[in-house]
């Protein structure tokens, strides 16, 4: 599995979270250069979790192509785990941008889960209005914890072996 989404959506201190991982955290571009690969068990299972270079609109092709071994690790995965930043006004169109860098490397099959982070500092109308429109979708504060248990539940259900 590994974990995805927009520049400072949370994807490190998410890991951190779930694997109780100590990944820099850091709210800058590319805090994250290199995959960051953890052990995570949910029930009695038992998966890898990859963080992965956070995207930016319009991520010139030198960058992408720069950033191709550390983006490849999502094209290998069972599941993305697509953090989003719910209290980003643009999150939509953040969203958008990682389908589209996706698509790029090759990765658009691989099954996704949207986490929406940050809940506890998005206004909750905006929670509410990207929960409608992306009904399937998890609302999680990698900060507090907020969410995580049932983010953990949804993950085992998407993971176990059919």
């Amino acid at each position: 599995m590994s974990i995805t989404g927009y520049t400072n959506a949370g994807k490190s201190a998410l890991l951190n979270r779930l694997t109780g991982a100590d990944a820099q955290v850091q709210d800058v571009l590319f805090a994250t250069l290199d995959p960051t690969v953890r052990r995570i068990s949910t029930g009695d299972l038992t998966y890898t979790l990859t963080d992965t270079v956070g995207f930016v609109r319009h991520l010139p092709h030198q960058l992408v192509d720069a950033f191709r071994s550390t983006l490849e690790e999502v094209t290998r995965s069972d599941l993305a785990l697509h953090v989003v930043d719910a209290s980003a006004p643009d999150a939509l169109d953040q969203i958008t941008t990682v389908h589209g860098v996706l698509h790029e490397i090759g990765a658009s099959d691989v099954p996704e889960l949207l986490v929406l982070n940050k809940i506890d500092v998005s206004p909750p109308e905006w929670v509410d209005a990207l929960c409608r429109v992306h009904p399937d979708a998890v609302p999680v504060s990698a900060r507090t914890g907020a969410g995580i248990a049932h983010l953990r539940t949804e993950l085992a259900r998407q993971l176990r072996p059919h």
